[in-house]
């Protein structure tokens, strides 16, 4: 709560409802049905982007705390009606067939409140709770906490500071969701297109699977080759011309990956940078999905459906809901109303975002929660006629 549009809390919860449809679109935990997707509708500016922005954020914090330095403030971005307020995060999650719940509120200057819980046997478990700079260790923990309280600082999380320096079990496995599980689509730190070079080269596997899927969209399609390698700049080759300062500013750059990635089509082939927009974007796309269905992680993309066409973009999903063996996620944003289509997803799988008129708050809320709305309903017209709300205004230039 208190996250840009998000002035109070919002709760978006992946529990599945008593829907009976589609049941290979959830996954099993604990002898409780959880949703294998979830796609947020919404006018722009609604706070579909914030919603997942917040995720990110939340991660980011946990991650990167303990090199946080005195003084400097905390990324926070409140709302501009309740700016003195604190930010509050909270996420329950699951890791290696464990239930955990963590949650945080802070200002810019400091962590408020921190706790880190966990249910090892359907109980759940202390495992610390923080209070401004005064921290208490459950009873199982308390003796393995080592320094924390020599490390622990006003601007940094307890989570990322145990994590480093002690051998608390659910406190390292809590930090690896948030480092390793959740994945970020168009995370700047990270290249996509590299990622998924070296995934298609090292793994078989994927590269049948991601050459299968693309055989269906790309006519002609034989197959494809990928070559990853690790060069040493000082072996570049430099074109006469070449400014000194440039040549010594490649040099101290270390390794360098060098890519190929040619697509074969019988009597010719293209390279990546010559293919379309779209088969761009699910050379960066798939192998990330099939990773993540591969170590049941959590994908979190926003506008899931940027240059790709609405057919693609259902034959991602259906490729994603197939996949039963796996416990991975997705969380999306979207404009394609094609996928307003109860034959292939559930009510509780579309979820809506809109902003109040006053006070310019956001509001979430799934189809599940309305009433009257039934599995033959047409929802893509529903929701272009306004029926469920999170419409643009009407009017216009």
């Amino acid at each position: 709560m208190n996250f840009r549009s998000i002035n109070k809390e919002v709760s978006l919860n992946l529990s599945a409802s008593a829907d009976r449809q589609f049941e290979e679109n959830l996954v099993t935990f604990e002898n409780k049905k959880y949703l294998k997707s979830v796609e947020i509708y919404g006018p722009n500016g609604s706070g579909k982007s914030t919603l997942l922005k917040a995720l990110v954020l939340m991660a980011e914090m946990v991650c990167n705390s303990r090199d946080n330095k005195p003084g400097i403030p905390l990324s926070r971005y409140p709302h501009r009606l309740n700016a003195a307020a604190p930010t509050r995060f909270s996420l329950w999650f699951e890791r290696k067939g464990i239930k955990y719940f963590y949650e945080f509120s802070y200002t810019d200057e400091k962590i408020l409140e921190e706790y880190l819980y966990y249910s090892p046997d359907g109980k759940l478990v202390q495992v610390f709770d923080r209070t401004d700079m005064a921290m208490e260790f459950g009873s199982a923990f308390a003796k393995d906490s080592g320094n924390c309280d020599k490390e622990l600082k006003p601007n940094k999380l307890l989570l990322s500071v145990s994590a480093s320096i002690t051998n608390i079990e659910p406190v390292l496995q809590a930090y690896l969701f948030f480092q390793n599980d959740l994945v970020f689509s168009g995370k700047r730190q990270v290249n996509w297109t590299e990622f998924s070079a070296k995934k298609l080269q090292d793994d078989m596997n994927t590269k049948e699977k991601f050459v299968e899927f693309l055989k269906a969209i790309c006519p002609g399609l034989q197959g494809m080759e990928v070559s990853v390698e690790n060069k040493d700049p000082s072996d570049a080759y430099f074109p006469d011309g070449t400014p000194e300062e440039i040549k010594r500013f490649m040099l101290t750059q270390g390794m360098r990956v060098v890519l190929d990635i040619r697509f074969n089509y019988g009597d010719f082939s293209l390279k990546l940078a010559e293919e379309s927009d779209g088969v761009k974007v699910l050379f960066d796309i798939l192998p990330v999905l099939l990773d993540v269905i591969s170590n049941n992680k959590v994908y979190v993309c926003d506008e899931f459906e940027t240059h790709l066409h609405p057919a693609i973009v259902k034959r991602l999903l259906l490729f994603f809901f197939t996949n039963t063996d796996s416990s991975s996620q997705m969380l999306f944003t979207t404009h394609n109303v094609e996928l307003l289509d109860l034959d292939f997803v559930r009510r509780d799988q579309i979820w809506f975002t809109e902003l109040t008129g006053e006070g310019r708050e956001t509001e979430l809320y799934s189809l599940a929660e309305m009433k009257g709305v039934g599995c033959e309903e047409n929802i893509h017209k529903g929701y272009l006629d306004g029926r469920y709300g999170a419409l643009p205004p009407e009017g216009g230039f």
